[in-house]
């Protein structure tokens, strides 16, 4: 085991490296490879939306929701908006604007539906903001925090002094989920492990301590370098770790559960397998699946390219590479998330950074349905039973959004 569990509990319940509570090993089991899973190649979309110019062109998108009505909704976080682009592909709403007054957003930084209200949080001016269907704004409250409660640390075995961040994951009905992690002192902390396991909490709508209702393999998905003068920081440079293979974490468009995709990448100790698991908000498991995978390795020119760019950035490549995380072979996933009809999706690898490819489809009870491949350059970013949408970049890195009809839809 690479990740020692926080407890005895989660010990029986994983055999493999698996960060969540449960309250039963229920469901525990794998995706059977002679079972009946569909091939999917999705080739020609049945809506482009975007332009190279005018009113309909895109700058890069941010995160998205899928309403009821198959419209969606996508963040323009350079321009401070979210539009709506309606099931037809017709643009039908633009909402806020780049600032700091009311119904204005410094930075779109998550959105998602609770009911019939779009919430859209701003990470800088500290606020959500709530839209009906039709964009009217429905109001806005400040952004909540959360912190570890202290009936809830023995429960992970979280020492008392342990410095926890927060972040928000989703608003969900009556209260929000975060995910947590090291603070910055630690991420500053070369000496630092960076294996671990992060709570993620429940809370009211207003945070405050929250219930431990999963975990998550915290590998530290950013790297904080501080470069020093006579003792004093005269810079930090912050970078993203991308061959992290830290647990992703998703949460069901109707705020009724969250998925924990655990990656750890193949080592000679254990099987080459990640593993997917849908909680409850209670943090009851519903079920739990693994799926074997074969390695991919890095594409060494590609991280060495990166590391060489990022050296002229606040760090020197022999920092980096001492503080990042450089695995042989790639995580085998790479991105998830739930679908309107409660599917799971989970992106595998993307040798080279390369988007597109392969996805992993699990149906809401977990068993592996479908296989799909998307083309290259377009990212999927949400579906339901019958559609699912992506963001497409083309040779310019000019962005589209784009809608494929799936199997039976």
């Amino acid at each position: 085991m690479r990740t020692p569990f926080p407890s005895p509990l989660l010990r029986r319940c994983a055999p493999l490296l698996v960060g969540f509570l449960v309250a039963g090993c229920e469901g525990d089991g794998s995706s059977d490879p002679d079972g009946e899973v569909q091939t999917v190649e999705l080739s020609a979309p049945d809506l482009r939306f975007g332009s190279l110019d005018g009113p309909d062109a895109l700058v890069p998108v941010g995160p998205v929701a899928l309403a009821d009505d198959g419209s969606l909704w996508a963040a323009q976080s350079q321009d401070g908006e979210v539009i709506a682009v309606g099931s037809d592909g017709v643009l039908r709403h633009r909402v806020g604007g780049l600032g700091e007054g009311p119904g204005e957003f410094a930075m779109v930084s998550l959105l998602g539906w609770v009911g019939d209200s779009l919430w859209v949080t701003d990470n800088r001016n500290r606020r959500a903001t709530f839209y009906g269907p039709d964009g009217s704004e429905r109001g806005n409250a400040p952004l909540p925090a959360a912190t570890v409660g202290a009936d809830q640390r023995g429960l992970v075995d979280l020492d008392p002094a342990d410095e926890r961040s927060s972040e928000l994951t989703a608003l969900v009905p009556g209260g929000a989920v975060f995910s947590t992690g090291p603070g910055a002192q630690t991420l500053m902390d070369p000496a630092a492990p960076v294996d671990g396991i992060d709570p993620v909490l429940h809370t009211t709508r207003e945070g405050g301590a929250g219930d431990v209702i999963a975990t998550t393999r915290g590998v530290r998905n950013r790297v904080i370098i501080a470069q020093t003068a006579g003792g004093e920081i005269r810079s930090i440079g912050i970078f993203r770790q991308p061959w992290s293979d830290g647990s992703l974490l998703a949460t069901s468009p109707a705020g009724d559960a969250l998925v924990v995709v655990d990656r750890p990448v193949a080592t000679a100790d254990e099987p080459a397998a990640y593993r997917v698991t849908r909680i409850g908000l209670s943090g009851d498991t519903a079920w739990s699946t693994t799926r074997p995978f074969t390695p991919v390795p890095v594409d060494l020119a590609y991280r060495d390219s990166l590391l060489a760019a990022w050296s002229n950035n606040g760090a020197s490549e022999d920092a980096l590479r001492e503080r990042m995380f450089l695995p042989p072979t790639l995580a085998p996933a790479s991105a998830a998330f739930v679908g309107r009809d409660g599917r799971v999706w989970v992106g595998r690898e993307r040798p080279g950074g390369r988007i597109g490819g392969r996805w992993d489809v699990y149906s809401a009870e977990g068993t592996l349905e479908m296989e799909v491949t998307a083309p290259a350059r377009v990212d999927l970013r949400a579906a339901d039973a019958a559609t699912v949408w992506g963001v497409e970049t083309d040779e310019l890195d000019v962005p589209f959004l784009v809608r494929y009809r799936l199997p039976g839809g």
